[in-house]
């Protein structure tokens, strides 16, 4: 037994990414430099020319790696992590502090990086479990629930997850242009041999469930 405890910054990322499929499990090696908002690093350095001014993402699986391989800039420590409360390299830390702010939520359903996630576990869910989205519907939701928090949800939670899904599919159909939109995220390409509005509508339900606080926490 063990108190309810938030997941480290790193860990929140690590944990989204193993649950997509797309967490690249190398060990050791150089830093990395995942997504990260343009113009950062600019707006802090002190000499324009500097190397240091430029953040230049890497590409293709070194987006994906644990997140303590993120390259760490002293002054600009990396913007995910720092709103989950990693702390500044400047001093020794010996506890990391925990608070609980609207940004974060913010950043979990609006970051390039776990609205790319959503899409890909969506996309490992409608490849794991074939069929009909009326007929495989549940058990997708089901399974997804298991890869992000570790549980199966009670009848009642996904009768909830399901009529969620269903609204998404609606308001998607509604608006193909927001669906196709939704699913441009990220570097990887999504696939497109699944049907897109499913696609998006079941992306927008895994971003809901990535912003869970069980997701989040070790309980």
């Amino acid at each position: 037994r063990a108190p309810r405890l938030r997941l480290s910054a790193e860990g929140i990322r690590d944990n989204a990414l193993a649950a997509s499929g797309l967490l690249n499990d190398t060990i050791g090696g150089p830093s990395v430099r995942p997504y990260q908002p343009a113009g950062l690093w600019r707006e802090k350095t002190m000499r324009a020319s500097a190397s240091t001014g430029t953040y230049v993402r890497d590409e293709g699986d070194k987006l994906y790696r644990r997140g303590m391989y993120t390259f760490w800039k002293q002054a600009v420590p990396p913007p995910q992590m720092e709103l989950f409360d990693a702390p500044s390299r400047e001093n020794c830390t010996i506890k990391r502090r925990t608070t609980i702010t609207p940004l974060q939520a913010l950043m979990l359903m609006n970051d390039e990086t776990y609205l790319e996630l959503s899409r890909e576990l969506a996309t490992r869910l409608f490849k794991e479990v074939e069929g009909a989205w009326e007929d495989q519907l549940s058990k997708r939701i089901e399974t997804g629930l298991r890869l992000t928090t570790g549980r199966k949800p009670s009848t009642e939670e996904l009768g909830t997850w399901i009529q969620f899904s269903e609204e998404n599919l609606k308001r998607f159909s509604e608006s193909p242009e927001n669906a196709k939109s939704f699913l441009s995220y990220g570097e990887k390409p999504r696939d497109e041999s699944l049907p897109e509005l499913e696609l998006a509508a079941l992306t927008y339900t895994m971003s809901a469930v990535f912003n869970l606080d069980e997701t989040i926490t070790r309980d």
